[in-house]
């Protein structure tokens, strides 16, 4: 599975796919345990980093990520996204 976050050429790729598309947001959780995507169906996994203001210093942190999938059938639930 792509990981467009490790590796910088291809974050505006990950940008224009998901900015034409249907979206499904993921919860977090263990990949291993959770839901899988349906045999056949198309998926890209981004992890989109959490930014988390620090107030204290003006920085922004990474906090998490957001697990994001493009066409991911085992929910089938979409729901609009905006970069």
């Amino acid at each position: 599975m792509p990981q467009f976050w490790d590796n910088e050429s291809n974050a505006s790729g990950a940008f224009a796919e998901l900015s034409t598309g249907d979206v499904t947001i993921m919860m977090e959780g263990d990949p291993t345990t959770g839901p899988q995507p349906e045999a056949g169906s198309v998926f890209a996994r981004i992890e989109r980093p959490i930014l988390e203001e620090r107030a204290a210093h003006g920085t922004q942190a990474i906090t998490g990520a957001f697990r994001i999938a493009t066409n991911f059938k085992t929910t089938g639930v979409k729901v609009p996204f905006k970069l």
